[in-house]
């Protein structure tokens, strides 16, 4: 055998080597004290049901996020906001109102500042950076400041 089939026979090798996890067979089962298990054996002396391997995810699906299916359309979020005691409705207003400061302090930076400390670190913000988080301590404002 010359010396290129002997590398391209260790090459298809070591595909076929690595590949074989890729296709192995998931089992799941429930022991006796009702707890589900997963593996690739299924257990001896137990009933165990073959499971198919999750889909795997593109680069650009795990970037997406998630829509929620539970989410409500805008506008109707007030209309069924549960009911809070006054506990919670004065935590709930503590909240708001340091989450306002906040976001009053938060404009004034962006407003003044073109360099800011992010993760200790100085940093000098772009025009389109500081637009956009101007628009969003704005929106911030209304939301805390405005309930």
């Amino acid at each position: 055998m010359t010396r290129s089939n002997a590398y391209r026979t260790l090459i298809a090798t070591i595909c076929l080597v690595l590949a074989a996890p890729a296709v192995a067979k998931m089992y799941k089962w429930t022991d006796n004290e009702g707890n589900i298990h997963y593996s690739q054996i299924p257990p001896e002396g137990r009933e165990a049901r073959e499971i198919a391997a999750p889909p795997k995810v593109r680069p650009q699906q795990a970037e997406e996020p998630a829509q929620d299916k539970t989410a409500q359309p805008e506008g109707e979020e007030s209309a069924k906001e549960p009911e809070l005691t006054p506990e919670q409705q004065a935590e709930r207003e503590q909240l708001y109102r340091r989450n306002c400061d906040a976001a009053q302090k938060n404009l004034k930076l962006f407003q003044n500042a073109r360099r800011i400390m992010e993760n200790g670190e100085l940093v000098i913000i772009t025009e389109e950076d500081r637009a956009k988080r101007l628009e969003s301590t704005r929106e911030q404002i209304e939301k805390y400041c405005n309930p």
